[in-house]
């Protein structure tokens, strides 16, 4: 990402001039920081895709034109104003097949975006683990299915949540291997198990991860 300041035309912004970025997850705190920060510092940007969610007290456009109005984009509404025109919302969900794009922003996507950043998730631990697991990894499963159909994708970021690998003190920027398979978690919890066996599974998973730690 940019440094503080102007990115240097000579460095990452040149990477961006010209270029289109898709960010899912825009809504969230590092969602807003990253897209204030594009828009900011890499003038050259063409344009910024964002990912959002109709509700039922406001549309997607309603939702992001409100994000706009925070603290965080007030030195680019002050001094760069123009430079919000170049955000589109591209209406959709994580849990909904082909992430719910329609077929004018499904064919936008795949012939104009070069870099996708994907830090889309839920953190609410309230939710059923069979929501959770839709969302935070059937969200990005379908995310990265459009990116490979991406004509000029360069680089796809994902960014997981503060959760991930909490086991241990330290998180390096690796792949932490899993104790089971992502289909044998994935068969487990939409198999239709009962929340005692779901429990007991997740229970098994985090010892066998604090071992792995120690």
């Amino acid at each position: 990402m940019c440094g503080v300041g102007e990115c240097d035309e000579s460095g990452v912004a040149a990477q961006y001039r010209g270029k289109s970025v898709f960010v899912i997850g825009g809504s969230g705190f590092l969602g807003k920081v990253l897209i204030e920060k594009l828009l900011y510092s890499c003038d050259g940007i063409n344009k910024v895709y964002v990912l959002m969610r109709d509700n039922r007290n406001a549309s997607a456009q309603q939702r992001l034109d409100k994000i706009f109005q925070l603290p965080v984009f007030s030195r680019l509404q002050k001094e760069k104003p123009w430079a919000m025109e170049k955000v589109a919302v591209v209406t959709g969900d994580l849990t909904s097949c082909n992430l719910g794009l329609s077929e004018t922003d499904e064919e936008e996507m795949i012939e104009k975006v070069s870099y996708v950043f994907h830090l889309g998730a839920t953190v609410n631990f309230n939710d059923p683990v069979e929501l959770m697991f839709d969302i935070n990894v059937g969200g990005t499963e379908r995310v990265m299915n459009l990116c490979k159909r991406m004509k000029r994708l360069q680089k796809f970021v994902y960014v997981s949540t503060a959760f991930s690998n909490s086991n241990h003190q330290v998180i390096e920027e690796r792949i932490y291997p899993l104790p089971f398979t992502l289909n044998a978690i994935k068969k487990q919890i939409l198999g239709g198990l009962y929340p005692k066996e779901v429990e007991k599974l997740l229970g098994k998973l985090l010892v066998v991860l604090s071992e792995k730690s120690i």
